[in-house]
């Protein structure tokens, strides 16, 4: 399970965020505005996560005091 839980984050957001763009397509225009911006921050979220598991980014390695 801790396998899999860290490749979940970011696959997990991305098909969070074409769920919520799909649905957004049949309901009303309100309802639809607030799922398109969930589906930003899920692009973004999935995205950042992808970006960080690559390369890790300020970490105490990069940053001796």
């Amino acid at each position: 399970m801790r396998v899999k839980l860290p490749q979940l984050r970011p696959y997990g957001a991305l098909a969070l965020a074409i769920l919520c763009l799909i649905v957004a397509y049949w309901v009303p225009p309100i309802v639809a505005y607030v799922l398109t911006m969930a589906a930003f921050v899920f692009i973004f979220e999935g995205a950042l996560s992808l970006y960080e598991r690559n390369r890790p980014a300020g970490g105490m390695k990069d940053f001796h005091q």
